[in-house]
């Protein structure tokens, strides 16, 4: 089949890839409805400095892309060539909790139809790469 099942497909945006940026909200759309894509990349840049022993102080910069089709780089209709954001956050690791991660992404580089205003993510415990 041509069509790739919703759950195979790739999405940007959210805590773990583009934290300016709504959850699954980078990428290919049908009607401002993420439908996700076959090829992304990503890259993150995160520095930390302690605070207090469990706390630490965080500057961070993320940018990546999603392709509708799959081993191809060309762009949607209405995308741009990449986004990307830049923002603060706090980590606090709590003995036998795990670490706690506060941050606060605004976006740089937007497509059209992304939501432009800054946002904050928040977790919990150890968080596996996408």
């Amino acid at each position: 089949s041509d069509r790739v099942p919703l759950f195979d497909r790739w999405f940007l945006g959210g805590l773990n890839s583009l934290r300016g940026f709504r959850y699954r909200d980078v990428g290919p759309k049908d009607q401002d409805e993420p439908i996700g894509g076959g090829t992304y990349w990503t890259g993150t840049v995160e520095y930390s400095l302690p605070i207090i022993e469990m706390l630490r102080f965080a500057v961070f910069y993320d940018i990546g892309m999603v392709y509708p089709d799959a081993w191809s780089f060309r762009q949607a209709p209405g995308t741009g060539t990449y986004n990307d954001n830049w923002g603060v956050g706090l980590r606090l690791n709590i003995p036998h909790l795990g670490p706690l991660r506060l941050d606060y992404g605004i976006p740089i580089t937007t497509d059209p139809d992304n939501d432009s205003n800054g946002r904050f993510q928040f977790s919990v415990g150890y968080q596996r790469p996408f």
